[in-house]
């Protein structure tokens, strides 16, 4: 008996078409956490979710704190738009981020053009958001050449 053979996570062979795999790539052990917007606006963060990472000590939402109040707007027409670009650049599967929203709701945390939802994925695979006129998906990260 060879030593790999007890070890599931050896490259094996497809016995259908002879691609080389490992029995792992498709068992995650852990599913990754993501948040996407679901409605048609675009993602953002209501400023309940903004003000809960920043008293998680979030160093992304207290610098973006800093540069909203740098350029705040209060317009007639359009009404205070000042918090409406929350979380812009934040990392979609932060923990800080997941943690709030499931603490909250998605309700409570998705600003007026966004439905926010945790959605989860297998934790050994690559994945980028999709986004078509503010409605987001995720997709599995695949190669391509040309």
């Amino acid at each position: 008996m060879s030593e790999n053979e007890n070890d599931e996570s050896y490259p094996i062979n497809c016995p259908n078409c002879g691609a080389l795999f490992s029995p792992s790539d498709n068992d995650a052990k852990e599913n990754r956490k993501i948040v996407i917007n679901k409605c048609f606006g675009g993602f953002g963060l209501s400023e309940l979710c903004h003000k809960e990472l920043m008293k998680l000590g979030h160093v992304g939402s207290l610098r973006e704190e800093q540069q909203n109040d740098e350029s705040y707007v209060d317009d007639k027409d359009w009404g205070d738009y000042h918090h409406e670009s929350y979380g812009r650049d934040i990392n979609r599967d932060d923990p800080m981020l997941v943690q709030v929203i499931e603490n909250f709701g998605s309700k409570a945390c998705s600003n007026r053009f966004s439905q926010l939802k945790i959605v989860e994925i297998p934790d050994n695979v690559g994945w980028w958001i999709h986004e078509y006129d503010g409605t987001e998906y995720i997709e599995e990260k695949h190669r391509s050449w040309a």
